[in-house]
């Protein structure tokens, strides 16, 4: 609140400060489930377990009210609320004592009286005061938890929390005076005094203080409430008691009422007529959060009457917190269906909070229990899931037949309970007997125990183990044939549902077979050991040992099955027909051998064994052994080059297949050649050791089924051949008019080689080789090694991309000779690579023994000398000191690396001779610089060269670099491939050889001004590189000029060269790409020199004058020039070529007396100009086409025409021309 304010004037006191502020928070507590116990009388409050704190309210009881009948007209004091404690948290030990105290005693008349003071209340070391009584008369309540009302006085003083040190409790109501007719006040509540009163006739009674409002109960109830004060006779109402069981004050009409028992309020006042009334009786309520048992794990579902329950039942306790109650007990009782609970049924907690029933056990009849848990000290029971008790016995079940001579008879012995479920869980030891004979044993495998205690008497201990889950298996043994019935029993638990019996019969041999065999094949044999009734003796282990009966042979083994006989052969001596044979339980009583004889003859079997009969009547079968056959198949022809399908077919006297024939056979052949190969269409394993001799071996497996297909090559000569077959015993028929062992005849092979028609020495010729059998097919099975040579006895041979052989050079390197040795794969036709370096016509021949080439197919190959071809270029600057020209890659072959790139370099000035050129960073070798200096400022070109070895390996776009060049140089660069590798050495004369140059300084002769310069070559088909360059002696920027087509234009072609055309007339050089080198400027910097270059191949070797002529129509033409020409051999010298040169080859032979007439005409109606000037009107001046020209043929009389051919050319695209001619007459021709 605000503080006082100041007094003023002189000596004044300063204002008070103002009152600290107040944050109240509410909020709704999570909810609990409590316990709560009400005490309304006193006790002892025991925790359950898991509960070491409480909350708790402790009230204590009222005062009584008083009354005041010795007065005329007053009331009297309304009684003090007991006393209030409320804590939470309280620590409880494992028990409190608990004292409720009673109300107090009301006053009554006749005269004054006080009302008595309540009881205390107390929990443990917490006490709640009783309440103050009120006072009768005029004076002061009595103190107490709560003061009593008083008249004409303070109200009786609270004495709780002061004399308790804890709780609750305030003052009676204060009376300001006692004149006749005055009321009382009212005693105090827990949660406030008693109303205060002026004390003057008249007033009501005081009201009693208000109590305390708590919900520890789990509903909000207000404790403690003081009582109301009485009123003077009639003239006001008595005080209404406080909220919290307060009585009411009375007058004198209307009693006092008592306070409320149990919630401690204080008694109503009387007056002068009327007595007071009682204090409530106080109340203490303990509440706490329970601890939670939960049944975690159920008892097991089932359990057998006396035996521990599989499953054991586990009870988890845990406190508020839901930490675990460690000690606390949990007992276990049958809750429904009866019987007697055995085994620990009372166990405490362990750390985890967990109550584990461990051996917990019911006796009783078969039923549905119930079983409950309580935890002591709380009223919490657990009831379990339905536990089904039952019974349980014995079944035993085995065989119903056997024999004898069986090893054993498994008896197999199971625990059952009452609904006819396995006891998986049975451990005990029961006794087993037949009341007979025979003696018991563990079967392999089973866990537990038998003991035999005397032997062959019938019976034995058997102990079953947990691990038997249940059931155990013991074999039964022994040699007397008759009928047995078992029992077991162990204590109350006997057998049950028994209605089978075991007979053991004689024991018999059985055979089994089709009857029918051949020396050729293995017959499988089928054993069995069968009881008298036919049953198979599955247990039967004996050995039994096998013979033939009379003079016969044959051998035993076992089939390639394993199941067929799991035990032990033994064969006897080879060819008697002995052997023995030890059964294993696995056998199962039966198993399958194979009998395998070479002679032909009827068999029969002899079995002898201990307590087994041997096999008679049906069961004793004959085997009938008869002959075999191998039959020979095939297509009756091949050749030396082919595999020939060849059937092997092993059939029976009947002719039937030997489906399960598994020998192995010697194949020969009457010629002693041949190979044998596999060719997929047989399982066995065929081996051919020498090959070409025609032997082998063929081992038949199982999954051929008496059938086969070799393949057979009889590449050593021809004719007839006939094969033979044996396996040691049986033989193919030998006879070559049999359909089954007819001769083969082999016929002859041809070489086909097909390559193009020409090639020249700069170039890998892929050149085909094509095997053709004796049908003109591919031998696409061809496997032969084919012997390659030429006429030339030059060059060599590679494997091309495609083949897939192996190839050698026999007699070295470069004589034309190679052993190809064909795959597979080449499937009879390969592509080999040749190269030579020698020209001419070249004609390749192949043989491989009895194979020769076809004549019809053995074309010869035009082989020429290498024809330089440009690759790439020209490249040029206009000006500039680098540019780039493409190169392609090196050949992998070293005698065919023809790589070359050229660089010319163009120069006006005064140049230097210290230039340097590189390409792709590799220096460049300089073939010839000539400069003209006749007058300033002077022109250079020159030829630099580089070659393969220093050219990179890949192909690609390389940069050429031009250094030291004067002024603005330009460049040119040109790859050319298909040249010799090495720079052209200048002659003395120099146009006596292949480097030469030449300058010129001078004015135009006839418009022109052009250089020339002769070289000589030495070898046919040389590459010839041309340059020149130009200027004038003053400044000049050229800008009207062209250069010509250099000279020869046979030989020639221009590669760069002129800057524009204007005024010019043709024709015009064919590539006019500029390539300007710049001159020193004084005023201006125009342009002022020119080139051009030409290359050419020089197909004959000689001499040659090239001549570049410059033409200038403008009134400025250059002064000077220079130029460079050389000469490069082509990599392999030859005949002379002609660009995209197609050599001429025989098209057709005539025999006899033969000539020939030519004539022709031309299409054009007009020659060209005198001068060589283009002409449109002239040039293309054509006859009608739809008429055509024509040319006289006259022939001599009698003459005969043999044949007619018509040539014509032109102008235009290939695919423009009419190809389509026709010959044949017209009618208007006449006779010779």
């Amino acid at each position: 609140g605000g503080g006082g304010g100041a007094s003023g004037g002189t000596g004044g006191v300063p204002g008070a400060a103002g009152g600290s502020g107040v944050v109240i928070v509410r909020y709704i507590p999570p909810t609990n489930n409590f316990t709560v116990h009400t005490f309304n009388s006193s006790g002892t409050f025991v925790p359950p377990p898991g509960v070491s704190s409480v909350d708790v309210l402790v009230v204590a009881g009222g005062g009584g009210g008083g009354t005041s009948q010795a007065f005329g007209d007053a009331g009297a004091g309304g009684g003090g609320a007991g006393g209030l404690v409320y804590r939470t948290g309280f620590a409880v030990g494992s028990s409190v004592a608990v004292t409720v105290g009673a109300g107090g005693t009301a006053g009554v008349g006749p005269g004054h009286q006080t009302g008595g003071n309540g009881g205390n209340s107390v929990f443990g070391s917490l006490t709640a005061l009783g309440g103050g009584g009120g006072f009768g008369g005029n004076g002061q309540g009595n103190s107490g938890g709560s003061g009593g009302g008083s008249r004409g006085a303070n109200g009786g003083a609270a004495t709780q929390p002061g004399a308790a040190t804890t709780g609750s409790g305030s003052a009676g109501g204060n009376s300001g005076g006692s004149p006749a007719g005055a009321a009382a006040t009212g005693g105090g509540g827990a949660g406030g005094a008693g109303q205060n009163l002026a004390g003057t006739t008249g007033e009501a009674g005081g009201n009693g203080g208000v109590g305390l409002s708590y919900n520890i109960s789990g509903t909000a109830t207000f404790y403690a409430g003081g009582g109301g004060g009485g009123a003077a006779q009639n003239r006001a109402a008595g005080g209404t008691g406080g909220n919290g069981g307060g009585g009411n004050g009375g007058n004198n009409t209307t009693p006092a009422t008592a306070g409320t028992a149990n919630r401690g309020g204080g008694g109503g006042g009387g007056n002068n007529s009327i007595n007071g009334a009682a204090g409530g009786s106080g109340v203490v309520i303990v509440r706490y959060a329970a601890p939670s048992a939960t049944l975690t794990t159920q008892p097991s579902s089932t359990a057998i009457s006396g035996s521990a329950f599989n499953q054991p039942a586990v009870v988890t306790l845990l406190n508020a917190s839901g930490n675990p109650i460690v000690g606390a007990n949990v007992t276990a009782n049958i809750e429904t269906g009866g019987g007697t609970l055995g085994g620990t049924t009372t166990v405490a907690t362990n750390g985890s909070g967990q109550a584990v029933f461990t051996n917990l056990t019911i006796t009783g009849a078969a039923g549905v229990r119930t079983l409950g848990f309580t935890v002591t000290g709380t009223n919490t029971k657990l009831i379990s899931n339905n536990v089904e008790l039952i019974s349980y016995h014995f079944e035993i079940s085995h065989q119903t037949a056997n024999g004898r001579c069986a090893a054993f008879t498994p008896i197999t012995i199971s625990v059952v309970d009452s609904n006819d479920n396995p006891v998986t869980n049975f451990a005990g030891t029961l006794t087993l007997s037949n009341g007979s004979v025979g003696s018991y044993a563990l079967a392999a495998g089973q866990q537990g125990s038998v003991n035999d205690v005397t032997a062959n008497d019938g019976q034995a201990q058997v102990t079953l183990v947990a691990g038997n889950n249940g059931s155990i298996v013991v074999n039964f043994s022994t040699s007397v044939a008759q009928i047995y019935t078992f029992d077991a029993n162990a204590g109350s638990i006997g057998t049950e549902n028994y209605n089978i019996s075991l007979a053991l019969e004689n024991c018999a041999f059985r055979i089994f077979h089709d009857g029918n065999s051949n020396v050729c094949s293995v017959e499988p044999i089928t054993i069995q050991v069968v009881t008298a009734s036919g049953d198979t003796v599955v247990g039967y282990t004996g050995t039994v040992n096998i013979s033939t009966a009379g003079v016969t042979g044959g051998n035993w083994s076992k089939t390639g099955t394993a199941s067929d006989a799991f035990g032990t052969l033994t064969p006897g001596t080879a060819n008697t027909g002995a052997a023995s044979y030890t059964f294993t339980a696995t056998d199962a009583g039966e198993i399958i051998l194979n009998f395998q004889n070479n002679n032909v003859e009827t068999v029969n079997f002899n079995l002898v064994a201990a307590n087994v009969s041997q096999p008679s009547g049906q069961y004793d079968p004959n085997l009938v052994n008869a002959a075999c056959t191998f039959r020979v198949t095939h297509s009756g022809s091949s050749d030396v080059c082919s595999i020939e399908e060849v059937t092997l077919t092993l059939v029976d006297s009947g002719g039937n297949t030997i489906t399960n024939y598994t020998g192995t056979v010697n194949l020969s052949t009457t010629t002693g050649f041949g190979t044998w190969v596999d060719i997929g269409q047989s399982d066995g394993n065929l081996v051919d050791p020498v090959d070409g001799d025609g032997n082998a071996t063929y081992a038949f497996q199982a999954s051929d089924n008496g059938q086969v297909v070799l393949g057979f090559r009889h590449s050593s000569n021809t004719g007839p051949v006939n094969i033979n077959v044996s396996d040691g015993v049986t033989l193919d028929p030998r006879n070559s008019s049999s359909m089954y062992d007819q001769n083969l005849q082999i016929a002859l092979c041809t070489f086909e080689i097909t390559h193009g028609f020409a090639a020249n020495a700069c170039e890998v010729t892929p050149v085909t080789f094509t095997v053709r059998d004796s049908d003109n097919n591919i031998a696409s099975d061809y496997l032969g090694t084919m012997r390659i040579s030429n006429n030339i006895t030059s060059g060599n041979w590679a494997l091309s991309g495609t083949a897939e052989g192996t190839i050698d050079a026999p007699s070295g390197p470069d004589t034309g000779i190679a052993d190809y040795t064909f795959d597979a794969l080449d499937a009879g036709q390969v592509i080999l690579d040749f190269t030579s370096t020698n020209t001419g016509i070249v004609n390749f021949d192949v043989e491989d023994g009895l194979i020769v080439e076809n004549g019809a197919f053995d074309p010869n190959l035009f082989y020429s000398g290498c024809f330089p071809q440009i690759f790439d270029g020209a490249q040029c600057t206009s000006p500039g000191n680098s540019t780039s020209v493409s190169i392609p890659a090196t050949n992998t072959q070293a005698s065919l690396k023809s790589r070359m790139v050229l660089m010319a370099t163009m120069q006006v000035g005064n140049s230097n001779p210290s230039t340097t050129a590189t390409y792709a960073g590799a220096p460049m070798t300089r073939v010839i610089r000539v400069e003209n200096d006749d007058q300033a400022p002077g022109v250079t070109t020159e030829i630099w060269a580089i070659f393969d070895d220093d050219l990179p390996a890949n192909a690609g776009s390389y940069a050429g670099v031009f250094s030291g060049g004067v002024n603005a140089p330009a460049i040119c660069l040109l790859s050319v491939t298909g040249v010799e590798q090495g720079i052209p050495i200048p002659a003395a004369t120099p146009a006596q050889g292949p480097v030469n140059g030449n300058t010129y300084t001078g004015g135009n002769v006839s418009g022109r001004h052009s250089v020339a310069a002769g070289i000589t070559t030495d070898v046919n088909n040389a590459f010839i590189f041309s340059i020149v360059a130009n200027d004038a002696a003053f400044y000049n920027e050229f800008n009207t000029f062209f250069f010509r087509p250099s000279e020869p234009v046979s030989t020639l072609t221009g590669l760069w060269g002129g800057f524009s055309a204007d005024g010019g007339s043709p024709p015009y050089r064919e590539n006019t790409t500029p390539a300007r080198p710049n001159q020193d400027t004084q005023d201006d910097d125009r342009e002022a020199g020119a080139s051009a270059g030409s290359a050419g191949v020089l197909s004959s070797a000689g001499f040659l004058e090239v001549v570049e002529p410059f033409e200038n129509p403008g009134i400025f033409a250059p002064t000077m020039n220079a130029m460079a020409v050389a000469a490069f051999r082509p990599l392999v010298t030859g005949e002379p070529l002609a660009d995209d040169y197609v050599p001429v080859t025989l098209y057709e032979t005539f025999s006899g007396s033969m000539s020939y007439i030519a004539m022709g005409n031309s299409l054009r109606t007009s020659g060209s100009r005198a001068d060589l000037q283009v002409d449109p009107s002239v040039d293309c001046s054509f006859v009608d086409f739809a008429v055509g020209t024509e040319a006289p043929l006259s022939l001599p009389a009698g003459s005969d025409v043999v044949a007619a051919y018509l040539y014509w050319m032109g102008s235009g695209d290939e695919e423009d021309a009419d190809s389509q001619v026709s010959f044949g007459p017209d009618g208007s021709e006449g006779a010779v």
